[in-house]
This record gives structure tokens, sequence and C-alpha cells, in this order.
């Protein structure tokens, strides 16, 4: 579902344990300068939310629905101790939730609003012009679903993050988030139809949809 998404995340440096584990400095291959404890931001996001099983009123009452995610971010920027511009960064990733049963079906369009447990992963691989980020990755923990000013779908995304971005606190302070460009009466009626296979996804109305710090 929506609140599955995705996307983004942030990241830890490299504990100095590591180094002493190693036998000192003299025994331990220096480590270059890199982004893991400095910031971005995005402001654009564009891309698709896909369903294994079209999310539908009823729902499943068996197998396990897989949501995968793609997209892109830009109009992202960096700032900390490593330089980092002209950044931007493709999303990739995809979640599996618990298999359906007639209690509990699974795929219910109910589940786009309030929040829940999820679990999966959302790679961001970013390109720049001057300097190198690694990849970011947030495995996810819990998703909330609701609707935005505008009246289209909204949802943000929280979990454990890795890699570039996670700012002084370890990506404790990062926030995902974004909404549909469908409006829930859109949805609403596909639900009811055929069902929902995809959904394209945007910036939120408020506020950046990636702000890693």
């Amino acid at each position: 579902m929506i609140r599955k998404l995705l996307v983004v995340a942030a990241a830890i440096a490299m504990p100095l344990s590591v180094i002493a584990a190693t036998g000192g400095v003299a025994g331990a291959k220096a480590k270059g300068p890199s982004a893991a404890t400095d910031t971005a931001t995005c402001t654009h996001l564009s891309g698709t939310v896909s369903f294994s099983q079209p999310l539908t009123n009823a729902g499943y009452p068996s197998g396990v629905e897989t949501t995968t995610v793609s997209g892109t971010l830009s109009g992202c920027t960096a700032s900390g101790t490593y330089t980092v511009s002209g950044l931007s960064a493709t999303l990739s990733g995809s979640f599996a939730g618990k298999a359906g049963s007639a209690k509990k079906p699974s795929g219910k369009c109910g589940g786009l609003l309030g929040a829940t447990k999820e679990k999966g992963s959302i790679n961001v691989n970013w390109t720049s012009t001057v300097g190198t980020a690694a990849p970011t990755v947030i495995s996810l923990k819990s998703a909330t679903g609701g609707v935005a000013s505008d009246g289209n779908a909204s949802f943000s995304v929280a979990g454990k993050y890795k890699g570039s971005f996670g700012g002084s606190d370890k990506g404790a302070t990062s926030s995902v988030n974004a909404q549909t460009t469908e409006s829930i009466a859109t949805i609403n009626a596909e639900c009811g139809g055929a069902g929902v296979s995809s959904l394209n996804i945007t910036a939120p109305t408020s506020g950046n949809p990636v702000t890693l710090q």
C-alpha cells in the first residue's frame, strides 16, 4: 500500500571502536572523508508505488502482498564537512506484508489510513557533480497514511537508517514524506471497482519529501 512506501534514509558514521579493534591507528586502514554525518534535503520527488495484488475494499484472505517502489529525487542540497554538490538520486525497493487470512485480509484499501508496522527497505543511490555520496538505505519499521490538505493521500515512513547523510544523531531526526498525485476520491472509486494496481507519488504539499539529518 501507499503507506508502505517508500522511500529514503540516513546514516551512521564508523564508530571509533572499529579502529580500536584493529590494534590502533598504526594497524588500521585510514578511512577517507565521507558524507555519512552530513545532512541533505530534497525538494522534488517523482515515483510510482506498485502492488502485486491490487488494493480493494475487501482485500484477500490469502497470499502475500508485495509493494514495489521506484522513483527519483531532485532539488537536493547537502551540507557538512564533506563537499557534495549537484546532488540527485534514484529510489528503489520493495516491501512484503503478512499473508492474508479470512479474519485479517491483506491488500485492503482501508490500510491506506493510520499507522502500521512494515518490513522492507529502500535504496537511495546518489549522483553528484562534485564529491561522492555512498547509497543511503532505510529499513522500514513503520508507516503512517493520511489525507493531505489538497485531498490526496499522504504518508510518512520511519525506520533504521544507514549510509550517507545521517547527521550528528545518526539519522534519528531524518524524515521521509510524500503524497499521491491521485485524490482520495479517485482512489476510493478504484477500490470499489477493479482495485488499485499502482499509485503515483510526489512531494508533499508542504515541506520537503526527504530531510536527512
